[in-house]
């Protein structure tokens, strides 16, 4: 077959991806979508992008200690285009996951002449479960970004061998797929790796000047990223509530960092028991990894694991994708698998870096069988594509996520999915549902704040104003940070006061509310008008508004 013939064939197979993940399209946003999208004013002036670049990802409206600026200039640039229909963000995400299937094809096309080996790898890919949350879910845009501008470092650092100019490029391909999400920061791992087993790298030449200065370059936009992101962030990595450092140390903390990583690992060849929302996961609890770790099946899965890694490592020679796919998936997984806290303990959207080598090691393996290669192959795609659809569609609606987390297979007892689901009801108007939801997480945990939070902010937008109290009181007592859900909870105290008519027990809740960090500001807000408007307390009310103007 012609090169043409090839490129056509290809892209009438990207045509059949984009049909495959077009329900995606018809999605609402879900979960971190409210927060991100629908409640941001920042994404509304064109103007607050530089501001992207100097606050978390979340800004104001939440506590977060990530950082991804470039995924917040995507998300206005939607905003500008397509206001706050949530059609055009889902075409973006698409459009991401088609541009890196295509990024893949063409890298795999660069480093092999095995015929129909490019095209198997990015078929894989583009049909892999690991897609489905990156391209369903809007906010999970990060992986889709980072993983097109990682691939896009790749080629670009390959082609800066010959022409210095096109090594800048990739070093500002890098530090834009830094911006994106710090799981790319393996990138020039990989690309070491590729010129190690496809370009006869060896260690010797790492010492040459030229390659030891085109490698020591990546120090560069590292250390920008890392500059430009302490100006917005206190740490460097986020502190919860991943598990692996934060409730464990010594072996227990390893364990669980590979307890993680071999659970990633396997999932990418075997995705069954996917789920929304792992963290209520019972393997990511220390205590309770002994006892997991000797059950059979996991032996079993741990024993075929490091086969595959062995297999990877003898194949170097002969078969030089599969053992650079094998290296990718691992080199991809270890900034996800806490080795380093980081902010979720697993996710379903973690996989999506690693499915691109993933996806070579698979193409590589099964075009080395003698017989059976084409039929194993297709079945492998139209089971994978199956998966795919069905969890693109669990995330059409905060009301299909949370029933996936909840649902008997996976964590039923998940309080964080029953508040998410009471959310959903609350939103909608529906109050005894939202009620009811909130209750029964609550029968589950009887301490989680934001349960307590939201059933509080229900009764007192429903005018239940002394239950509403009694339920935020209780939320305050087990909210011991100062954080912003403790001043949210302190504010619809305040409000429920008010209502109340008792002005000056409204300001003690208020006052509790402006201490909390980052700052509510719509609580500052409301103290100060009852302040200078109702008590009679102008001095006070000034120096709140200095405080507020110094926070910003």
């Amino acid at each position: 077959m012609t090169s043409r013939a090839r490129t056509g064939l290809f892209l009438s197979t990207l045509l059949a991806a984009a049909l495959l993940h077009a329900p995606a399209l018809g999605g609402g946003f879900v979960w971190d979508d409210h927060e991100m999208i629908v409640a941001n004013p920042d994404l509304d002036d064109p103007g607050n992008v530089p501001g992207f670049f100097r606050t978390n990802y979340f800004g104001d409206r939440a506590n977060s200690e990530l950082y991804r600026p470039l995924v917040n200039v995507t998300l206005a640039l939607d905003r500008a285009a397509w206001g706050r229909r949530p059609f055009g963000f889902h075409l973006t995400n698409l459009l991401l996951h088609l541009a890196a299937g295509v990024l893949l094809y063409t890298l795999v096309r660069r480093l092999t002449e095995v015929p129909w080996l490019p095209e198997a790898a990015a078929w894989i890919f583009l049909v892999h479960p690991a897609s489905a949350e990156p391209v369903a879910w809007i906010v999970a845009r990060g992986d889709g970004l980072a993983l097109c501008l990682t691939l896009a470092t790749l080629h670009l650092h390959l082609a800066g061998r010959r022409r210095p100019g096109l090594h800048l490029l990739a070093l500002l391909a890098w530090l834009l797929a830094l911006f994106s999400k710090l799981a790319s920061a393996p990138a020039p791992l990989l690309a070491l790796l590729v010129e190690a087993t496809f370009r006869g790298l060896s260690r010797r030449d790492l010492l040459r000047p030229g390659v030891l200065l085109r490698y020591a370059a990546y120090a560069l936009p590292a250390a920008l990223y890392l500059w430009v992101r302490s100006g917005a962030m206190p740490t460097l990595f986020p502190s919860g509530p991943g598990r692996a450092w934060g409730e464990a140390s010594g072996v227990a903390a390893l364990f669980t960092s590979a307890a993680v990583m071999f659970r990633e690992g396997t999932t990418l060849l075997l995705p069954a028991g996917l789920c929304a929302d792992y963290s209520a996961d019972p393997v990511f609890h220390p205590a309770l990894l002994p006892e997991i770790a000797l059950r059979p099946g996991v032996v079993l899965l741990a024993a075929g694991t490091v086969g595959v890694l062995a297999a990877a490592r003898f194949a170097r020679r002969r078969h030089p994708l599969f053992h650079f796919g094998v290296a990718w998936v691992f080199l991809s997984l270890l900034p996800v698998s806490q080795v380093i806290r980081i902010g979720a303990v697993m996710a379903d959207r973690f996989l999506y870096l690693p499915a691109a080598g993933a996806a070579t090691a698979l193409a590589a393996g099964f075009l080395r069988l003698s017989r059976g290669r084409v039929p194993l192959l297709a079945a492998a795609l139209v089971c994978f594509a199956a998966v795919t659809v069905s969890r693109e569609g669990v995330w059409r609606s905060d009301l299909t996520m949370n029933r996936d987390v909840l649902r008997p297979g996976n964590y039923p007892d998940d309080a964080d999915a029953w508040n998410r689901l009471g959310l959903w009801h609350h939103r909608r108007g529906e109050v005894a549902a939202a009620e009811r939801t909130y209750r029964e997480g609550l029968g589950r945990s009887p301490r989680h704040r934001h349960l307590l939070k939201n059933l509080g902010a229900l009764f007192v937008e429903t005018g239940r104003l002394r239950e509403a109290e009694e339920i935020l009181l209780r939320a305050l007592r087990v909210s011991r940070r100062r954080d912003l859900t403790r001043a949210k909870i302190a504010y619809n105290l305040a409000v429920a006061r008010l209502r109340d008519g008792r002005k000056e027990r409204a300001a003690e809740a208020l006052e509790e509310a402006v201490l909390c960090r980052p700052p509510f500001r719509a609580a500052f807000r409301r103290l100060i008008r009852l302040y200078r408007e109702e008590l009679g307390r102008p001095d006070r009310a000034a120096r709140l508004e200095e405080t507020l103007r110094s926070l910003r």
